[in-house]
């Protein structure tokens, strides 16, 4: 079909990681091919992100982190949503599908750790945030002329967001819950964003 970070203990663990970097750089060179796909403001906020949470520690890393990756996860299903309304591929469809699955699964996950680790919901201050700093993504998705190139250049630097931040939690996460979380996010949605190149070429 044509359409126009991590580290670890153990040894095992290493070769793991190695092999996301691997797939990482793979598809942020892939990605840096997307002419016309860069949402306004998408690079700008997701750095913002990053740079937020990583002065954290402790519970306000895993507070934030969970909140600003719950409100990450909303925006990628409302995309999701809005592409399901409009495509008839029907690849496009299950991926689409397979977002709004995963993803719905993963903020409960984290909404029931935030109440059990902390007696806390999602923090509103840092859950609005990340949706000032995602800016026009979906305004530029609605206006484009081609709705499937949007969504799929759209959701791969929407990708490209939650693996930068999910490799934060690696490193700064002390419940091992939510450092399996992230593993899972890097390699399911690197795996994402390597497909959604292959229909964009």
């Amino acid at each position: 079909m044509k359409y126009a970070k991590p580290l670890g203990i153990s040894a095992a663990t290493a070769l793991f990681l190695t092999a996301v970097v691997t797939l990482m750089l793979g598809a942020t060179s892939q990605n840096s091919s997307m002419a016309g796909m860069n949402m306004p403001g998408m690079a700008t906020g997701e750095m913002d992100m990053t740079s937020q949470l990583a002065g954290l520690e402790g519970e306000s890393f895993e507070v934030g982190f969970m909140s600003m990756m719950i409100a990450h996860h909303q925006s990628a299903t409302e995309m999701a949503q809005w592409i399901l309304e409009r495509t008839e591929n029907p690849e496009i469809t299950q991926a689409a599908q397979t977002i709004i699955e995963e993803q719905e699964t993963e903020i409960a996950q984290m909404t029931g750790w935030l109440q059990e680790w902390y007696g806390q919901k999602p923090d509103a201050g840092m859950m609005n945030m990340v949706r000032e700093m995602m800016g026009g993504m979906m305004q530029t998705m609605m206006d484009a002329e081609d709705p499937e190139r949007a969504f799929l250049g759209g959701m791969s630097e929407h990708h490209d967001g939650a693996i930068d931040m999910a490799q934060l939690a690696l490193l700064q996460s002390t419940h091992p819950e939510l450092r399996t979380l992230a593993q899972n996010i890097i390699v399911a949605q690197t795996k994402e964003i390597a497909q959604f190149q292959t229909w964009l070429d």
